[in-house]
């Protein structure tokens, strides 16, 4: 079986995020959501509070509380800072990596019954054999073929197989060479 694909954007960042338990990336989500809503609403109220204490426009400002900006900057530093600490996940930065380094990138990978040779448009082929993979997991775009803890080894868009069908006879081959045969072999030892 031969697979040929470029990984897209959405595609990148699921596979930097696919280490992230499911809290953890349900909060990146909201907080990378609410940033540029929460900076807009700060500095409105911010310019609301000070028309009310310079006495223009007191006819608007004087439905606000002094509060309000307060809240908000809190809820927006929350949020800063809770980004902060995942830096090197956050949809700017990946992006940014993705456009350096990934985006003109072709990858072909050749699946034979004895493992995967795989490469990209600009380095040299890497041959893995199916007994070096641990585990296959899969996301919502993505497959990944692991090696011990590692979920990067190889990681392939399911878009990439063209049909329901070429997933799973690439999943039924996975399955067969990851742990049916393995633990084949491994049995004649135990006795």
């Amino acid at each position: 079986m031969r697979i040929e694909f470029q990984y897209g954007l959405g595609e990148w960042i699921e596979w930097k995020r696919a280490s992230l338990t499911e809290v953890r990336h349900f909060f990146l989500k909201v907080a990378e959501a609410s940033l540029m809503p929460l900076f807009f609403l700060s500095a409105l109220s911010l310019i609301l509070v000070l028309l009310r204490r310079l006495n223009v426009a007191t006819a608007i400002t004087q439905h606000i509380s002094s509060w309000v900006p307060f809240v908000f900057l809190v809820v927006l530093a929350i949020a800063e800072i809770y980004l902060l600490r995942l830096h090197a996940i956050r949809k700017k930065v990946l992006k940014k990596e993705w456009q350096e380094r990934i985006a003109g990138q072709k990858y072909r990978l050749n699946l034979t019954e004895d493992g995967v040779d795989f490469h990209n448009s600009t380095g040299p082929i890497h041959i893995v054999q199916w007994n070096d993979f641990t585990a296959v997991l899969q996301t919502k775009r993505l497959l990944m073929l692991c090696k011990g803890d590692r979920p990067d080894v190889l990681v392939i868009p399911k878009r990439s197989l063209g049909s329901q069908e070429g997933l799973e006879g690439f999943l039924e081959l996975a399955h067969r060479k990851t742990v049916l045969e393995r633990n084949s072999a491994e049995s004649p030892k135990a006795n």
